[in-house]
């Protein structure tokens, strides 16, 4: 299980991004391209809770517990299957 901020930091392995080939006369769709500039990026990591993939973890804690003050929601991938 992971936060939603921690799964935007990984490479997803169908996340798609447009690009042009280097001659600019054919486009195609990877997910890993040299070329991408760094605040490009994102654009090939995981959407987390946006995704139709994604999982929840456990729910909050009870309100008036003090957990609560600073949980964070987790989930995980569920293409990949549930974590050990």
């Amino acid at each position: 299980m992971m936060t939603e901020s921690e799964a935007k930091t990984k490479w997803c392995p169908f996340a798609r991004i447009g690009v042009l080939s280097d001659d600019r006369q054919v486009a195609c769709a990877v997910n890993r391209d040299d070329r991408l500039k760094p605040e490009e990026q994102y654009l090939k990591n995981c959407l987390a809770a946006a995704c139709m993939a994604w999982r929840n973890g456990p729910p909050p804690p009870p309100g008036n517990s003090p957990a609560a003050e600073t949980w964070e929601p987790t989930g995980f991938c569920g293409l990949a299957g549930r974590p050990a």
